[in-house]
């Protein structure tokens, strides 16, 4: 999936709605999505961001340089390969240009120029390989394999009017790719990158997570029974019956080894549980939180993995209810899973995507990661000049 990382609205009528869905917003989030009411201010020691716009040098202790597009159009930026280095986007006449960036120095450096549109960019889990899906027509993508220097190390085509994507962390020689055509059937593959080979795939369904080298997690919706919630099930890549884990989930997504599964809280259907888990399946942590209904079941607001696995960082809104009417803003929250510790970072941000920096000090945010966040000082920055 794109961006990690990530916010997605869970339909109601199974698979269709999804790969609609899906298709309407690049696999990155809601189309509609709550703004924040400038109105409503934070309490007396709470803290609303502050912003800078063109920066100078110490702005960051020298980390933090904006980005000065001298040719092309800026697209937007992918996200980190190291706590100092970003990646991003340029459009330029018929194709694009892939950059790496370091925010210190300020000095870009072309990774990839591809004479055609380069739709998305997925960063491997340990962040030392990039795969580029351009587009070459409509109805055809191509698959780009890179070293982050910008080595290229193979290339492919496969049929598709759309394409997603999952690489797997226990063997990051192999990526799920699902191709779908205009009409929104699938065909999954498994690109081998050693091998430099694309294979079929014999899977029910075109979104599915990594729980194992040879294991894959997904929901597995009816959809001759419409439902908001859907098991949680493990299969074995090449046999096996499916496993379900749990049996009401209506969000799963996953970071490297580990995986988000969300449900309503039986409780209190007012609020959104989240629940991390292993690669084993063991709970690390449980969060609840007030959820947003949208016009197909629940918004899951955007969120991120940081320190390896240590930091669960997300959005959460002040309080339950239609996701359409709500308009106070969202509060950016950073859970520790090891001391199951919770820190409000800021207050008042609308629901925009994030990508965190690994060793969870700063955030891109916005709706092409055009924003800089600080999370110690408390203060946002505009990266592109």
């Amino acid at each position: 999936m794109t961006g990690r990382k990530k916010m997605m609205c869970m339909p109601v009528i199974g698979l269709l709605l999804i790969l609609l869905v899906a298709s309407t917003v690049g696999l990155q989030g809601c189309s509609k999505q709550p703004k924040p009411n400038a109105s409503n201010s934070p309490k007396t020691g709470e803290r609303m961001v502050r912003s800078k716009e063109n920066p100078g040098l110490s702005f960051f202790g020298n980390k933090a340089v904006p980005i000065r597009i001298t040719e092309g159009n800026f697209q937007k930026i992918i996200g980190w390969i190291d706590d100092d280095t970003i990646i991003y986007l340029t459009n330029l006449n018929n194709g694009s240009n892939l950059f790496s960036y370091d925010l210190g120095s300020g000095k870009s450096m072309l990774l990839f120029e591809s004479q055609y549109p380069i739709v998305t960019v997925e960063v491997s889990p340990s962040r030392d390989k990039l795969l580029v899906h351009s587009s070459p027509s409509t109805y055809e993508g191509l698959l780009t394999i890179l070293e982050v220097n910008g080595k290229e190390l193979f290339s492919t085509k496969v049929e598709s009017f759309e394409l997603s994507f999952e690489w797997s962390a226990f063997d990051e020689d192999t990526v799920l790719v699902s191709a779908f055509t205009e009409e929104w059937d699938f065909t999954t593959y498994l690109l081998n990158i050693k091998n430099q080979k694309l294979s079929p795939a014999d899977l029910p369904v075109p979104f599915a997570h990594w729980s194992s080298d040879d294991q894959l997690t997904y929901l597995e919706w009816n959809d001759s029974s419409p439902s908001l919630v859907a098991p949680l099930v493990k299969r074995g890549l090449t046999n096996g019956s499916p496993e379900t884990i749990r049996p009401d989930v209506y969000h799963l997504d996953s970071f490297g080894k580990q995986m988000l599964a969300v449900s309503v809280d039986e409780k209190d259907q007012g609020n959104a549980v989240y629940n991390i888990f292993s690669e084993d399946f063991q709970v690390l942590a449980t969060i609840k939180n007030p959820q947003l209904s949208s016009f197909s079941g629940w918004l899951v607001p955007y969120y991120d993995m940081m320190e390896n696995g240590g930091s669960f960082i997300y959005l959460r809104p002040l309080y339950s209810g239609e996701a359409d009417m709500y308009g106070d803003g969202f509060q950016l929250v950073r859970y520790d899973l090891k001391s199951k510790a919770q820190k409000k970072l800021f207050e008042g941000l609308e629901n925009e995507p994030l990508s965190c920096s690994p060793g969870g000090t700063m955030c891109l945010y916005g709706n092409q990661l055009e924003k800089l966040l600080d999370l110690k000082a408390g203060e946002m920055v505009l990266l592109i000049e």
